[in-house]
């Protein structure tokens, strides 16, 4: 069984000229996910972070880590064609976010030794 126990999520407001600003929120999320193989923990995280752009070990030295990288808008909401198109003129504010979960690996106890 494959397992996330809490998933870490990292906002900074963005702006399209200059990039990130500098304003970053970070808190864990208490959210469990479980699957029976690699294919179902991996869907199940995307679908969670709404988007199927899933990078795993991003840094080259945790092969336990995935992120999921998106962006939203100030409700938290994956931004819509419309917001991006409007964040591009200056209309609206939007956060690149990451979300990273560790996925851990589960198996069944024999009680009997």
């Amino acid at each position: 069984m494959y397992i996330i126990d809490r998933i870490y999520k990292t906002s900074e407001l963005y702006n399209f000229e200059q990039g990130c600003t500098g304003e970053v929120q970070e808190y864990p999320i208490d959210h469990k996910i479980s699957a029976t193989s690699k294919t179902g923990i991996l869907a199940k995280f995307c679908e969670f972070c709404g988007t199927d752009d899933v990078t795993i070990d991003p840094c080259d030295d945790d092969p336990s880590r995935i992120d999921c990288c998106v962006t939203e808008d100030a409700d938290g909401t994956v931004a819509s064609k419309a917001q991006l198109e409007a964040f591009k003129l200056d209309q609206c504010q939007l956060w690149a976010v990451t979300y990273t979960a560790y996925v851990q690996v589960t198996e069944p106890a024999n009680m009997r030794d």
